[in-house]
């Protein structure tokens, strides 16, 4: 395990376990559920999105990913030219 690895599982620890990102018995956000973002996610909207839908979303400095769901998920937003670009044979 890379010491990226080991800082982003160490932050999902601080989520609630097995509740991040999944809908409540209602089909809404679990109030519990927790979202950890890099801080420079901030400005895409995507956030505060998030936490309008009525999950706790906490800025931090993020060594890998842009989201960081649970101990499991962690989400890289990219765009479609960064995509291709990072699966492109060199």
């Amino acid at each position: 395990m890379t010491s990226a690895e080991a800082s982003v599982l160490r932050m999902a620890s601080t989520l609630a376990p097995d509740r991040a990102a999944r809908p409540d018995a209602s089909g809404g956000a679990d109030p519990r559920a927790g979202v950890l973002f890099d801080h420079g996610e901030a400005r895409s909207g995507i956030p505060a999105a998030l936490a309008s839908a009525g999950l706790t979303v906490t800025p931090a400095r993020l060594p890998a990913g842009d989201y960081v769901l649970s101990d499991r998920l962690v989400v890289e937003r990219k765009s479609g030219a960064d995509l291709a670009a990072s699966i492109k044979d060199r």
